[in-house]
């Protein structure tokens, strides 16, 4: 039997369902011996003169099949070509109006899956984003000079009030509770022995320092139990909120490789906030965020802080990605220390006594200098005594910089034209040109079952659709 060939000098990648242009160098196959459509041996009478060895590839109409050549041989006076069927390139139109689950592609790819099959390289890249906490304080401002006092006062009522006190006001306030003029205010009518029984420290219950100004308040002035020592402040708030923004850093590559490697492994954060240290944040939280909200809520009583992380730009609504408490007010340690009043005291005690024995016998006299022996070596033994309220705190922890760290890792080079980028979705394999691997593919082609087992195996180990 005879029957044309067509054959070519054509190139392309094995797993190609590329087909060659044009009806290429046409041979009739004279034979009529057994052969096979998947592996046949063609003989061809084109005399010994011919020489077909440049030819790689054919195709046979009556089969509607293409051919790879693997080997040519001259035997019997022929030239045969020995082939083996190219089934991409054969049954490339059923392929491509197949639909299957498509896992890469180098047309098509969903830029939130990770990739993870390119390494990084070692060392990461750092990037900074600060924040703009300038308007609440500075390293500059932890100075006692600066910011706010927040004084927990026992008032005449007995219960504490918190008021607000600049620096100045402050130390007004603290020289005028230990002065004379104060005391003679409180010990109008009193005898000596009330400055040894007053101790204004009874009444003063807490001070804080706080490094940044704080707005608002009632005006007053402060009290020390019953007595008003006349010096401005301001009653607050139990607490106040203080907010801002930061953007966050995205990996140098996002733009070319994804947004995936926006995430872990391949980017980390760091929040660093000082007092409360430094944060990690779960890169998963901060995907597709392009700014973070901080808010501090602070505790004037207390001291202490509260620091919420937000998703997003000033939108309490959005999740919290972080919480951290720290100490930010500073405690400060106050001291009341009494100057030797002894001298003076003994005469008002000798005057006093002299007053009191001028009324009595001499059996009494003896009475009243043991009085005084004992009431002067009572009041001796208290002056030494510092009585003292909180402790002191430090600057150290407010020291530094609010920033927001991303530690990104470098991946390699990538080869989109033969390994793709991931898809993971159903589609029409016709319409994702270029390299492609699927997975668990229904191929209905009216093809052989050897045909069919190498198609399968190709698309779902990776082919090309040209």
């Amino acid at each position: 039997m005879a029957f044309p060939v067509n054959f070519y000098s054509f190139t392309k990648e094995v797993n190609s369902t590329a087909q060659p242009a044009g009806s290429g160098t046409t041979y009739q196959c004279q034979s009529n011996a057994n052969f096979d459509i998947i592996s046949p041996r063609l003989p061809l009478n084109i005399g010994a003169a011919a020489n077909p060895t440049g030819l790689n590839y054919c195709k046979v109409p009556a089969w509607s099949r293409y051919y790879w050549v693997t080997r040519w041989a001259f035997e019997g006076g022929l030239w045969v070509a020995y082939c083996s069927v190219d089934p991409l390139a054969s049954w490339k139109i059923q392929i491509g109006q197949t639909s299957a689950y498509v896992l890469r592609s180098a047309y098509s790819w969903d830029s939130d899956i990770i990739d993870s099959l390119y390494p990084t390289e070692a060392g990461p890249t750092i990037s900074t984003q600060s924040a703009d906490i300038s308007s609440w304080w500075s390293d500059s401002s932890l100075d006692y000079t600066q910011g706010n006092f927040i004084v927990g006062l026992i008032n005449k009522q007995g219960s504490t009030e918190y008021v607000k006190m600049t620096p100045t006001q402050f130390g007004q306030f603290a020289t005028a509770a230990f002065s004379d003029t104060f005391f003679n205010n409180v010990a109008t009518g009193q005898t000596w022995m009330t400055k040894a029984i007053f101790d204004p420290m009874q009444y003063l219950s807490s001070v804080t320092w706080f490094p940044f100004d704080m707005t608002g308040g009632t005006s007053t002035t402060a009290w020390l139990g019953y007595w008003d020592t006349g010096i401005s402040c301001y009653a607050v708030a139990k607490y106040i909120d203080r907010s801002t923004t930061v953007t966050v850093p995205k990996h140098p590559q996002a733009s070319t490789r994804g947004g995936w490697v926006n995430n872990a492994p391949y980017s980390s954060y760091i929040l660093e906030t000082w007092p409360f240290g430094r944060i990690a944040l779960d890169p998963a939280l901060l995907y597709g965020v392009t700014t973070i909200t901080l808010v501090m809520t602070v505790d004037y009583i207390s001291g202490s802080a509260i620091l919420k992380v937000y998703q997003g730009s000033n939108d309490l609504t959005k999740p919290i990605i972080a919480q951290q408490t720290a100490q930010l007010g500073v405690q400060v340690q106050v001291s009341q220390v009494l100057r030797d009043y002894f001298g003076g005291a003994m005469g008002v005690v000798n005057g006093v006594a002299g007053a009191v024995v001028g009324g009595l016998t001499g059996s009494a006299t003896g009475l009243i200098g043991g009085i005084t022996g004992a009431i002067s070596s009572a009041v001796n033994a208290a002056y030494p005594d510092v009585t003292t309220q909180g402790h002191n705190s430090g600057f150290a922890g407010l020291h530094g910089s609010w920033r927001m760290y991303g530690k990104f890792y470098t991946l390699v080079a990538e080869d989109i034209t033969h390994r793709g980028r991931p898809l993971y979705q159903v589609r029409q394999l016709n319409t994702l040109p270029g390299y492609q691997v699927c997975t668990d593919t229904d191929i209905q082609i009216p093809c052989t079952r050897a045909e069919m087992d190498a198609i399968r195996g190709y698309l779902e180990s990776g082919y090309y659709f040209e």
